[in-house]
Formats: structure tokens, sequence, C-alpha cells
């Protein structure tokens, strides 16, 4: 395993016994000609690249550096008649058009925002409100200082709760089941994601101060997992409600907001994900919903309501955006969500194929 990067290699991986095998090698070569020197590709340290970039050819296992690939087409073609015999093979592998060196290709889901309209904050009437908190969004919101034990960190976000949202607060955490075998709807997402930036293992206890980032300890699944497990118990002890769904928390958090609605004047959702203002969508028009979307730095808090979008976008807006892609599916190359948007609108012949998506 890396210490630094967090990755795990296979069996296979043997890169550790770098020096062993090149004297290995070479021994085999000691009293020989010089020109009769060979060192076969079996005999090659096999590196932890091998993890994620290699093909299975035959029985092998190959790592493939894709430049390396390129650069030799390119010495390797005399005409454009060799270029075309270069290309009978496939190159690629997987749809270059839904799929990228990480998996899925990843659209700009934030950019869908710009098909609702915000509402007023000074709008909103009533005072008995009741806040329904994305946990993972609040794990990065709260900036963790130096110098703190896990006790100290876990007690930081009960005091931005209480000051942000008051007592009338609830937050909810994604789940992460150990037993999917690669079949969650996450699991994906969550290769992607650790696969960018990955870290190492900590074992903790509220009494354990940080070493690292708080990005870099987020990054690893088991760390968040653990942490989020300290957090559960430190709010529920302060009679804060919390809720960890089974797997992605979006649909949790909406029917959570939805089974309170009419015990309050009004209800919010805060986040920063576009998921929650599409499952608004689905909402009664003028229902006392909210969807807070938290600012970044000195970017303001933008409000949205179930009016913010047209009842024909309503209709539609769970087919764009599955469509344009999301977590669970790929998006198309250079084909974002605003275009997906933008056909809604169009009088085109592929227009008449979504309507049986509506809802």
């Amino acid at each position: 395993m890396s210490i630094s990067g967090g990755v795990v290699g296979t069996a296979d991986v043997n890169c550790h016994l770098s020096l062993k095998l090149g004297c290995e090698g070479i021994s085999r070569n000691v009293g020989g000609n010089f020109g009769n020197v060979k060192f076969k590709h079996k005999d090659k340290a096999i590196t932890l690249a091998s993890v994620n970039n290699s093909a299975k050819i035959g029985k092998e296992k190959i790592t493939v550096d894709p430049l390396t690939l390129f650069h030799r087409i390119c010495v390797a073609k005399l005409s454009d008649e060799d270029l075309k015999m270069f290309l009978i093979f496939e190159l690629s592998p997987f749809p270059l058009s839904l799929f990228n060196e990480e998996g899925m290709r990843k659209g700009t889901k934030s950019s869908l925002f710009s098909a609702f309209t915000p509402t007023k904050i000074d709008a909103v009437q009533g005072k008995n409100n009741f806040v329904v908190v994305d946990g993972g969004h609040l794990l990065h919101k709260v900036v963790w200082r130096r110098n703190l034990n896990f006790g100290d960190i876990a007690r930081s976000y009960l005091t931005y709760l209480q000051t942000h949202y008051g007592s009338n607060v609830a937050v909810v955490f994604d789940g992460y089941p150990s037993d999917v075998n690669g079949k969650s709807t996450k699991s994906a997402e969550r290769i992607r994601r650790a696969n960018l930036h990955s870290s190492h293992e900590i074992i903790f206890n509220e009494a354990t101060c940080r070493e690292i980032s708080q990005e870099q300890f987020l990054a690893n699944e088991r760390n968040k997992v653990r942490f989020i497990d300290l957090l559960k118990k430190f709010l529920q002890k302060a009679n804060v409600t919390v809720k960890q769904a089974v797997e992605d928390a979006d649909v949790l958090i909406v029917e959570s907001v939805v089974s309170v609605k009419s015990q309050y004047d009004n209800i919010f959702m805060v986040g920063e994900d576009i998921y929650f203002l599409v499952l608004t969508g689905l909402a009664p028009m003028k229902e006392n919903l909210y969807f807070r979307k938290c600012g970044k730095g000195r970017t303001p808090d933008v409000l949205y309501s179930t009016m913010s979008f047209k009842y024909k976008l309503s209709r539609m807006i769970l087919f764009i955006h599955a469509f344009s892609g999301c977590d669970t599916t790929s998006a198309l190359f250079s084909h974002g969500k605003t275009k997906f948007y933008s056909f809604r609108k169009r009088p085109t012949p592929g227009r008449k194929n979504t309507s049986i998506f509506q809802l």
C-alpha cells in the first residue's frame, strides 16, 4: 500500500522487491557475452500504477501508458494507410463518449442551477422553522482548527449547528455499507473520488489529535465512516436529531423534510447539491419547502423553492438530470446539463421521445 496516496495494490504488485529482482536478472547474465544479455518482460517489477492503468492480454496483465502508445504509433506510422491499419484495432478499452480513464464522465452538476429562479430570502414568512442539513456538506463546511482533538472537532460541529440553525435542526448522513460488493449505486462515484484524493487510514478516538489536513483525512472512506460514527453519538447526546441512510442520503433528506412540513411554518434543506432542488420538483407547487444552497467563501447563500421552476420543467427535471449525468449515470462528452435543458425547449423530433419520461 502507498502510505502517501493510500492506493492498495494487488497480490501481483512487487515493486518493493525491485532490488532483489534486479540482482537476480543481472546474476542470470553474469559470465555471458554482452550481445546476448536479455531481460524477460515477466521478470520486471510490477508497480502500483498497474492497479489503475493496466490491460489484460491473454493471461498476462500489462501496465499501459496511453501516451507511450500514442508515441509508438506516431513513430511506426509511415503513411496514412498505416494509420488506417492501426485504427482497425480497439485502442480504447471503453466508449470515450461516456467514460474516461477515471470511470464515468462527470458533468458540471451545478450548471443546472441556471434553470431555476432563486427566491428572495426576505419573502419567507413565519418564524417556526425546521432545518435539515446534508451531513456530507456539513463535514466539509465546518473548518477544523489546528491542535484540536477529535472530541473538540465534534464539539465545533455542534456549535456551528446551534449558531446557524438553532435547536430545530436535523442532520442526515450518507451510509457506507461494507457488504454491497461493488453493486451500490454510489460505488462508482466513490471509487472515482478515492482515486482523485486518497490518504492512509487512521485509528482514532475523541482524545486523538489529527496529524493531517481535514481534506486528506476525509478523503479516506474508512476515516470518514469512523468520524461520522463519533459525530453522530456526540450530536445525539446534545439532543440533535441525526439520521443515516443505507447508502445515498438525498432521498432520506427530502423524505425527512416532507414528513414534518405540516408541523412548521417553513422547512429548509441545507446543502450544495443540485439533487435536493431536483427532488423538490416532486412536491406540490406553493409548498413551504425550501432549498438553501450554501455559498463558498464570500459567495452568499441562495434560496430556492417549489416555485423556482415552471410546471413543465418540474415534469421533466428528473429526466434532464439523469440523462445529462449524475452520480449514477455518465455525462455525454461535450454535452452539459444546459444543453439538455435547451433541447427540451426546442421543437425537435427527439423531444417527442422524451415525453414518456414525464411525471
